[in-house]
């Protein structure tokens, strides 16, 4: 019997065939991907056009069988050709913040550290962010904040290889590993060239950077090697000719395609005297000025590995704010950057960063406040810490010390016998580590007391204040919680000063904590909890304080 079948609905064939043709679509659109369009013009040949797109006339049947094309030296004028783009050579070593893929004739839309990628791709590097490429040859390319960048060729052959970037805006800081030459064979060297809308720079090996200004003026410096400099724009009359600047020197090229005049680059900042300034709000870091700097170009890698940028940006003074680092070592990177915007020589310096624990908030003395000659000094304790570190001194800086009292396990300590006078005090908290050892965190900056000896305990007055010191221009984010998660917070404001009032507290354990923002609206992480005690008035200390003092000022 012959088996039964049914008549295909026309409903049912037209969906077939929809979905045979949206997967040949997919299919073509895919065989595209790795290759560029090229119209033929009159005189066009598959081995000049293999020779000009992939630096080999070997290339040509390939484009032949592509396009069907029945005599590689007859191209009809106005057709469209598919040429193959060379393989992807170019690695993705590093990446940080912000980068993206504008376009891409291999399709990809994202990039990710190992990424293999080719000519054809255009990338943006956003504000504070970083990409790092290295080519076959080890030579690598650092696309700098705020850049855009296009790899216009990029070609590996056997005997040389071929590189041209375009640099659209922004900055590219480049290292070129020069070609070795084996005996007995004849070997062309590298070439590289980066080109901006008015300029073209043209290297062998060297070390140097290249940037764009929003202004399309394009300088350059050199550290290493020599870079031939030359203008871009088809009215100057100097197109096609470049100069050579040599390392340690760079040069303008301006808007218009005026070459300017080779200088000397600006020495690297002294970053051996580094002023470092660190806690859990802020890292601040300031060195020497640089004569004749008009900013700094400043970079913060992670450990010691100087590709591996967390932080890109420049500053227009010998100084940085820092947030959101964590514990542990850096690099930090500044070059000078002269009245003409060519960048000069960088100095490196290894910083170690260290804020945690968060420093404990001072609570008596009072801020400028005075006390007797045995004097109780009293802090908020910070969550998560198992000891504290208290040093008193005559001197701001600290050179001598007058009490060290390390390793309490509270947050206060009777000073006892101390002379009238001007003193300061700080303190920091510990936390243990997994060898049981104790983990200090920074210093709070300290604040000043009175000591005077007239004074008698009776006659200190308290003021329910917490309070703590820092750098100008700074604000904070105070939030206070009845629960150390701050899932019941009970107060959020923005302190004008560096302080917090309990007065107005009911009784109870609070816990507190900041986030600071600076004048520039950098902000940064909220610090670890501090926590105090509002006793219940029927239990307030005979002073009219209302914040919780402990076993340390207590009769004994």
């Amino acid at each position: 019997m012959a088996p039964h079948t049914r008549p295909m609905h026309n409903g049912t064939l037209a969906l077939i065939i929809g979905c045979l043709m949206l997967l040949a679509s997919i299919h073509a659109g895919a065989e595209e991907l790795g290759y560029r369009t090229h119209i033929v013009e009159p005189g066009d040949t598959l081995y000049g056009l293999a020779k000009q797109y992939t630096g080999t006339k070997d290339a040509w049947r390939e484009i032949q069988l592509r396009n069907e094309v029945k005599n590689p030296r007859r191209l009809k004028p106005g057709s469209e050709l598919l040429i193959p783009l060379p393989s992807a050579s170019v690695t993705v070593i590093y990446i940080e913040g912000d980068v993206q893929v504008l376009d891409s004739a291999a399709g990809i839309t994202s990039l990710e550290i190992g990424q293999k990628i080719q000519e054809e791709t255009k990338v943006s590097v956003g504000k504070n962010s970083y990409l790092s490429l290295e080519f076959a040859d080890g030579s690598v390319v650092r696309v700098m904040s705020d850049s855009t960048v296009r790899l216009a060729e990029v070609r590996e052959q056997s005997k040389t290889a071929t590189r041209k970037l375009e640099l659209e805006r922004g900055t590219l800081d480049v290292s070129v590993t020069p070609r070795k030459h084996p005996q007995k064979r004849k070997y062309k060297p590298n070439s590289f060239e980066v080109i901006t809308p008015g300029a073209v720079a043209a290297v062998r090996g060297t070390r140097f950077n290249i940037a764009v200004s929003p202004e399309q003026k394009t300088t350059s410096g050199v550290t290493e090697g020599t870079v031939g400099i030359g203008s871009n724009k088809s009215n100057s009359r100097k197109k096609n000719q470049s100069l050579a600047v040599e390392a340690g020197f760079g040069i303008p090229v301006y808007a218009d395609g005026k070459v300017g005049a080779i200088r000397a680059l600006l020495p690297a900042p002294q970053l051996e005297q580094l002023e470092s300034t660190q806690n859990a709000d802020f890292v601040t870091l300031k060195w020497p000025e640089t004569s004749n700097a008009k900013a700094y170009r400043i970079q913060v890698a992670k450990n010691t590995n100087p590709e591996h940028v967390l932080r890109n940006l420049e500053s227009t003074e010998p100084r940085i704010r820092l947030a959101g680092l964590a514990d542990g070592p850096y690099t930090l990177s500044v070059r000078p950057i002269d009245p003409d915007d060519v960048v000069g020589f960088e100095a490196r310096q290894v910083l170690h960063i260290k804020t945690s624990p968060a420093y404990p908030l001072f609570i008596q003395p009072g801020k400028g406040g005075k006390s007797g000659p045995n004097a109780f000094f009293e802090c908020t304790p910070v969550s998560g810490a198992d000891g504290y570190h208290i040093q008193i001194s005559s001197e701001r800086d600290f050179r001598t010390l007058i009490v060290d009292a390390d390793n309490l396990k509270a947050c206060g300590y009777t000073a006892r016998q101390l002379p009238s006078g001007r003193y300061y005090w700080r303190v920091a908290a510990k936390s243990s580590v997994a060898d049981g050892a104790l983990n200090e965190g920074p210093f709070s900056l300290p604040t000043e007391f009175e000591i005077d000896d007239a004074i008698t305990e009776e006659e200190i007055h308290i003021h329910p204040t917490l309070y703590w010191e820092d750098q100008p221009g700074i604000r904070y984010l105070v939030q206070i919680s009845k629960d150390e998660k701050f899932s019941q917070v009970v107060k959020e404001f923005e302190a004008s000063e560096n302080n917090v009032k309990t007065d107005d507290f009911e009784p109870g354990i609070y816990f507190l904590r900041l986030r600071a923002r600076d004048e520039s609206g950098m902000i940064g992480n909220s610090t670890l909890p501090r926590q105090f005690e509002i006793k219940s008035r029927a239990d307030e200390a005979s002073d009219g304080s209302s914040v919780e003092r402990t076993w340390f000022d207590k009769t004994k």
